[in-house]
């Protein structure tokens, strides 16, 4: 499926319209989306990347359909966006919490530098949206009778930042990323007093480790 959306844009003080072409994943997709998620990254200078194998993975994960919870921006060619990655793509997955009896909807949207602000970020979350309200009115899809859609936004992404409230989303949560310089020495731990520090036993250590790392998780968001 493929759709289209004409958006006014301000740039230059001129009245341009762009029809934005907006379609369905392709396998044929996965380079190119690689390409434009690194693009952000290094423009955000978020010091990460993503390989094809990696977002593979992500695209292959339990309850994933990626051609129908991805949508890729095939058009139009835009000033500064290489031919080898679309302007942007939007995917959303969702999770069930048997214990709430919750339905759990995470968006994400990604458009190049050279296209924020021009409205895509707009449409691509109109149209994941109905991806959402597809599901939700889908037969096969079990009824929760609770239901939320989540996002998340980068400091410096003014344009999802101000999208996400327009459509209904409240700013619940932040999560900082912190760093240090790695020339400067690092204090050596003390010792802890009764604390034992040795190599995993497998599978002896499975059941314990598991109950520390919910005990110590256990106030986190969304932790389950």
């Amino acid at each position: 499926m493929s759709q289209a959306y004409i958006e006014q844009t301000p740039a230059g003080g001129a009245n341009e319209k762009i029809e934005w072409r907006v379609r369905h994943f392709r396998d044929s997709d996965v380079p190119g989306i690689v390409a434009l998620s690194n693009a952000v990254a290094d423009h955000y200078k978020l010091q990460q990347s993503t390989t094809e194998q990696q977002m593979r993975t992500r695209l292959n994960a339990p309850r994933t359909d990626a051609e129908r919870q991805v949508l890729v921006v095939e058009g139009p060619t835009m000033e500064g966006v290489p031919l080898s990655m679309p302007s942007g793509y939007a995917r959303v997955f969702y999770e069930e919490d048997e214990e709430t009896n919750e339905r759990m909807y995470f968006l994400s949207i990604k458009v190049h530098p050279a296209a924020e602000g021009l409205g895509l970020e707009r449409e691509l979350a109109r149209q994941i949206m109905d991806v959402v309200r597809g599901y939700e009115s889908d037969p096969d899809m079990p009824p929760r009778p609770k239901i939320t859609v989540k996002a998340w936004a980068l400091e410096p992404s003014s344009n999802l930042r101000t999208l996400w409230p327009d459509i209904g989303l409240a700013e619940v949560r932040q999560f900082w990323t912190m760093a240090r310089p790695l020339d400067l020495p690092i204090d050596e731990p003390a010792l802890v007093e009764g604390v034992n520090i040795r190599p995993y036993r497998r599978p002896q250590d499975n059941e314990e480790a598991r109950e520390a790392f919910n005990d110590s998780f256990s106030d986190h968001w969304d932790h389950h």
